[in-house]
């Protein structure tokens, strides 16, 4: 799987860091692959300079070559990247560190590129770090 990194206008990289927008057109000249990963960074046209925010994004689908679009060009949908695997293998020796504590539970949170960790509902308390949360559930 490739990464690809793209310049993206403000209205529509905000468009697709909010999740309103789940999908690219763009020319198919880099080789896109289902799978593979885009770093979408916003580009500002009026100034010609990078804002430093990014997103990354799989490519879910794609579609390419007929349906109506042109040569060369494709309609890729996008989809959450998941964290890096090292960031839950350190979530994971985290809760390890924890004596006497069971039921730990973990979940990134994409809206502001951070870790959660707390117990599960019924586990012995620990506080938590960076709040609570039941809703965001992704245990480890």
């Amino acid at each position: 799987m490739a990464e690809h990194i793209i310049k993206c206008w403000p209205q529509q990289f905000w468009a697709i860091r909010s999740g309103l927008k789940t999908f690219e057109y763009r020319k198919n000249d880099r080789g896109y692959r289902v799978g593979d990963t885009l770093i979408i960074r916003e580009f500002d046209p009026a100034t010609g300079a990078f804002s430093g925010a990014d997103e990354r994004r799989t490519i879910t689908h794609m579609l390419a070559g007929g349906f109506g679009l042109p040569e060369g060009y494709a309609v890729l949908g996008l989809g959450d990247c998941p964290p890096p695997s090292s960031h839950v293998v350190a979530i994971q020796e985290a809760a390890k560190a924890l004596p006497g504590v069971e039921g730990i539970g973990a979940t990134y949170v994409r809206e502001i590129d951070a870790w959660r960790l707390y117990t599960m509902p019924g586990a012995k308390p620990f506080g938590s770090i960076d709040g609570y949360s039941r809703d965001l559930a992704d245990w480890v």
